[in-house]
């Protein structure tokens, strides 16, 4: 059966059916200047998509995307007729949606046609890059960023003349936002008249992709498209499906993920964090390449739209189990987003799912946040967990917080980030060592110039990042009972009296210790002897709150709660 999102693909000796189309609205050379492509965390303006065919799904992405931020519906004819399809699906819409009547286009595919957002300067300036799209009988589907660049009034630059010309589509395109892009060799195939050096250069010249990362084709996947079993979830991380084995197209996958950890970092200079999640079988219990049938379900064809993802589910019998446990993965993965999961068993069929029928649209004024994750803790850092943070907007920040607390709390405490990097926007501050055991979670929140605030992950405080604390000793019994005796009195406005139990002598620090993380008093330092030995402050010249009594040394980190009331 042929559908039309799995045609052959239109190589470059081709004649362009689209030769004809408009080119008024756009540029054909690079913008001037430094561009970045925008990652899909990013914060969003709007998302668009075209009314055709899947208008069950569609109409559940715009009942949950409107939430999150503006989505500009392409119509083929008059806008009632759409507004009248929602309303017959009991999907009402508020402002938020925008309705572009008597649109031109051919199909609902708009995540390879559509355009790309990037930025200049890094945030300074929203511009659209768009390929010339690589399908046969499609030249309004390709003529359509031009009017979405125009209704948003943003200047839009085309990869369609010249040593410039590159056809491409958007589901085999993904970027982490700095530099580094992710296809499939696809698109190899689609320029064979230019070397693989070429085609980088063009990536590199309009959308700032200098690591351009290409992966082997699948056999099973039709169209060849990255996105159908593979999605970026930040700088770091990388969630891949995954088939059991000997399965659908189990073993390219893995030689993919083998290539990506032997040859490539990630912004960093880190090796990806991969996460797993099962591709699912089809309605009948059938992977791709059983029998000659099994359709491609894939979890990872999902949309990031500011707080929400929204993530393709199929509702069988065969697949309520692997739905369930798809959302939890995203969830784990993302603790704090809005999952929601939209039925994409009508789409999956063309080869395309939620991710496919939709494309995002940059905010005009972004507040940008990148930091790389701070690993799990395994020895004492008596300085904090530091983390450096690279804070952008393009009227200047005004002021940027840490905010961390330990799993299980309610309340978050925070230090204020220092810029010591003025030219690349850099800001470093430290999470206090307030845990020897357990689990902190953490957000980056900016404050612009202008007023405006935003935290990375974007739905914080709700959402957050987490590394675990978990100290080793290698002398197990020495550290254990140093507070076998609490201190006294406990509250107290004088002098308080702090019992330390040694099996054995240590060199160690005895610190008194603020809500924020910062060393009031170093009770004593250096060596502590055997046995029971008791230690003085006097807390009277201390503001009245909750203070931590904290040992550490070599082994490992003690600490008890001290409450002055003056």
């Amino acid at each position: 059966m042929v559908n039309q999102h799995s045609e052959d693909i239109f190589q470059e000796e081709y004649v362009l059916i689209n030769q004809e189309r408009n080119r008024r609205a756009t540029i054909t050379t690079p913008p001037n200047g430094s561009v970045r492509p925008m990652a899909e965390w990013e914060e969003l303006e709007a998302i668009t998509i075209s009314w055709d065919t899947y208008k069950t799904a569609l109409s559940q992405i715009v009942k949950h995307a409107q939430k999150e931020c503006k989505v500009y519906i392409n119509c083929p004819g008059p806008a009632s007729d759409v507004k009248e399809e929602l309303a017959s699906v009991g999907v009402s819409y508020g402002e938020n949606v925008i309705f572009l009547e008597n649109q031109d286009f051919n199909t609902a595919w708009i995540r390879d046609y559509g355009p790309n957002s990037a930025y200049t300067n890094d945030v300074d300036s929203l511009i659209m890059v768009d390929w010339i799209y690589n399908r046969k009988e499609r030249a309004e589907d390709d003529a359509l960023p031009e009017h979405i660049a125009t209704v948003l009034d943003v200047p839009i630059y085309e990869t369609a003349e010249g040593d410039s010309r590159l056809l491409a589509t958007g589901g085999n395109f993904m970027t982490d936002g700095i530099e580094t892009g992710f296809s499939s060799k696809l698109v190899l195939n689609e320029n064979i008249k230019k070397t693989e050096e070429e085609i980088d250069q063009i990536m590199s010249d309009f959308l700032g992709v200098n690591n351009y990362i290409k992966f082997d084709t699948l056999v099973y996947d039709g169209i060849h498209h990255i996105d159908m079993h593979m999605k970026l979830l930040d700088e770091e991380r990388i969630i891949f499906g995954e088939y059991p084995e000997g399965k659908g197209d189990h073993d390219i996958i893995e030689a993919n993920i083998e290539y990506l950890l032997a040859s490539q970092k990630n912004a960093f200079g880190e090796p990806y964090e991969i996460i797993r999640i099962p591709m699912p079988p089809d309605l009948h219990g059938e992977y791709p390449g059983d029998n000659g049938k099994g359709s491609f379900n894939t979890y990872t064809n999902a949309l990031f739209i500011n707080k929400t993802i929204l993530v393709p589910t199929y509702e069988s019998v065969h697949n309520k189990v692997y739905d369930a446990e798809a959302l939890r993965i995203w969830r784990e993965a993302m603790p704090g987003y809005n999952i929601v999961g939209i039925n994409s068993n009508a789409l999956i069929r063309a080869y395309g799912a939620i991710h496919c029928i939709t494309k995002e649209i940059g905010a005009k004024d972004p507040i940008r946040i990148v930091f790389q994750r701070i690993k799990d803790q395994d020895e004492l850092q008596p300085e904090g967990y530091p983390l450096i943070a690279k804070v952008q907007h393009r009227f200047g920040i005004d002021q940027v917080n840490l905010y961390y607390r330990e799993k299980g709390s309610t309340e978050y405490d925070f230090v204020e980030m220092d810029l010591f990097d003025k030219e690349e926007q850099l800001y470093e501050a430290a999470i206090p060592s307030f845990i020897d055991h357990g689990t902190v979670e953490y957000y980056v929140q900016a404050i612009a110039k202008s007023g405006k605030r935003m935290q990375r992950p974007q739905p914080a405080p709700v959402a957050y990042c987490d590394f675990d604390v978990t100290l080793k000793t290698s002398v197990a019994d020495v550290q254990q009972d140093i507070f076998k005796q609490n201190a006294f009195p406990n509250p107290s406005n004088h002098l308080v009296c702090i019992p330390v139990n040694l099996t054995s002598r240590i060199i160690g620090d005895l610190s008194l210790i603020d809500i924020h993380g910062r060393i009031v008093e170093t009770i004593h330092s250096g060596s502590f002897p055997s046995g029971d030995t008791k230690y003085f402050t006097n807390v009277s010249r201390y503001p009245t709150g909750v203070y931590t009594l904290r040992f550490s040394s070599q082994h490992g980190v003690n600490s008890q709660k001290l409450v002055v009331k003056n």
